[in-house]
């Protein structure tokens, strides 16, 4: 069974326009708080027009700064094994394995970083042995020196 990918890639390029503005801030923590929140509720907090809101929020969408979906409890999804990967990869192959890593359906979440490990990866998988297959074949990209998976053994918060 194949992991279901819950996020939306983030785009290669950063958004145009950053930092945002403090209204962009305002529009975008009431929708955080509340996804489905009416632009006319928005509106009305920050005393501006429903037409107002709206519009920013088309924008900002359209430029990758954000974007409105559901998040689900993985367990809900058939994914029972999340984990983290640390990678420690070879340098000269860093800017090919992240995006390796990205591509894969059962990976959500990858971040370059500095210290004893190169590469962090987030997972969700059906089961142990979905997981097991996945190092597989993350351990074998071009570049990947060494593995440690840490898996969750309880999830106490999940916000985006």
């Amino acid at each position: 069974m194949r992991a279901i990918p819950r996020f939306p890639r983030v785009p290669a390029e950063p958004p145009e326009r950053l930092p945002l503005t403090a209204f962009e801030v305002a529009v975008f923590r009431a929708l955080q708080d509340d996804g489905r929140v009416a632009f006319t509720t928005v509106a009305q907090r920050l005393g501006v027009s429903e037409a107002n809101v709206r519009r920013t929020v088309k924008q900002l969408i359209a430029k990758d700064v954000f974007t409105i979906t559901a998040v689900a409890d993985p367990r809900l999804m058939g994914l029972e094994s999340m984990s983290w990967l640390a990678l420690s990869v070879q340098l000269s192959q860093l800017e090919s394995t992240a995006p390796a890593l990205a591509a894969m359906p059962e990976i959500d979440y990858v971040v370059i970083t500095t210290g004893a490990w190169h590469v962090m990866a987030e997972v969700a998988c059906a089961g142990t042995e979905e997981l097991f297959a996945l190092v597989k074949r993350v351990r074998a990209l071009p570049g990947v020196q060494r593995t440690e998976t840490y898996p969750y053994f309880k999830l106490l918060r999940q916000q985006f």
